[in-house]
């Protein structure tokens, strides 16, 4: 329908809008402006514009590097986390991307964060030679596959797990109610 096509439009403009900070991005239908983000300073101010002060709150800055692959982005506090995958966004040289290997590597490094069944919020960029990234799995091209997934598996476990140990956080085999917001 219409309306559908609408939130996917609205949607995607705001994922590229994450993956371009420096950028202003307007969407307009019929003219009326339905979705309006002006250029930010970082990732970290745009996720604020979009998603709301609470969400950029709940998050804390990372980067990891190995090798060619960079990991960048903005994870989700322990005690952090959601019932969908929803705020589990992965972009992958800049472009929006959908990823098995991402997202299972996300849960892993959370594991011992969150209870079983809840997923972290985090908003990962990972920079990696196109060569080594396969685009056509899914006719929109959303969905990735890496030659090396074990690497870049281990890229973002690793990466995760040191960004939240230098945040102070530290694995827990409790988690408390609260933690289920």
């Amino acid at each position: 329908t219409e309306v559908t096509e609408a939130t996917h439009l609205i949607h995607m403009a705001k994922l590229y809008a994450l993956a371009h900070p420096s950028v202003t991005f307007t969407l307009i239908e019929g003219g009326r402006t339905v979705f309006r983000s002006p250029a930010c300073d970082s990732p970290a101010d745009r996720v604020r514009e979009i998603f709301g002060r609470g969400l950029a709150e709940s998050l804390t800055p990372m980067d990891a590097q190995e090798n060619d692959l960079l990991l960048s982005g903005l994870l989700g506090k322990p005690g952090q986390s959601r019932s969908t995958r929803k705020e589990m966004i992965f972009f992958v040289n800049r472009r929006p991307v959908d990823s098995r290997t991402l997202s299972y590597a996300v849960i892993e490094a959370f594991h011992t964060f969150i209870p079983k069944g809840r997923f972290p919020p985090a908003i990962l960029f990972l920079e990696i030679d196109p060569a080594v990234v396969d685009v056509n799995v899914h006719p929109a091209k959303s969905e990735v596959r890496f030659r090396e997934p074990a690497m870049v598996r281990g890229l973002i476990v690793s990466g995760l797990r040191h960004a939240l140990a230098e945040a102070g956080h530290r694995a827990s085999t409790t988690v408390s109610s609260a933690a289920l917001g």
